[in-house]
């Protein structure tokens, strides 16, 4: 029932709710493409947004993401905290603009540090990066997502 050890250990994990089995397969495919939010949420930390899709890509506060699987109209994504980049403005790669967000609270945990964030509609997010970052609460950064996200039909 430990997420972090079965995870860690297993080639297969099935994920329980209310009594029912409601997915199976491997650690990263139960964590990276959930069967659904609830699921999305149960094996881990996750920033749940709304959006709206239009094929592998979706528009929401964290601007234009992509998306594991394609999907059209109003959507919930989920986001993890280790998805989103944080930089500063100088320090953006490859023209990647991102959206603004102001640090609210930092918890530094020695090999990483979460950041909680919030955009310029007051939503809040967690961000998870390297130590390196050294940003301190109130300071402006620019967000954008790595890695494609899951969503799910809203409609």
């Amino acid at each position: 029932h430990d997420r972090q050890e079965a995870f860690g250990m297993a080639d297969n994990v099935s994920v329980m709710l209310a009594g029912r089995l409601v997915q199976t397969g491997t650690p990263e495919e139960v964590y990276h493409t959930p069967c659904d939010e609830e699921v999305g949420v149960f094996v881990g930390p996750a920033n749940r947004l709304d959006g709206s899709a239009d094929g592998v890509r979706a528009t929401c506060v964290l601007g234009d993401v992509p998306l594991r699987t394609p999907c059209a109209g109003p959507v919930r994504i989920i986001v993890r905290p280790e998805q989103i980049r944080l930089a500063r403005a100088d320090d953006r790669r490859g023209g990647d603009s991102g959206v603004a967000v102001t640090v609210e609270e930092r918890t530094f945990y020695g090999h990483d540090v979460a950041l909680e964030v919030s955009t310029s509609n007051g939503e809040r997010l967690t961000a998870l990066v390297g130590p390196d970052l050294s940003a301190q609460r109130g300071e402006t950064l620019h967000a954008s997502v790595r890695t494609p996200v899951a969503a799910w039909s809203a409609g």
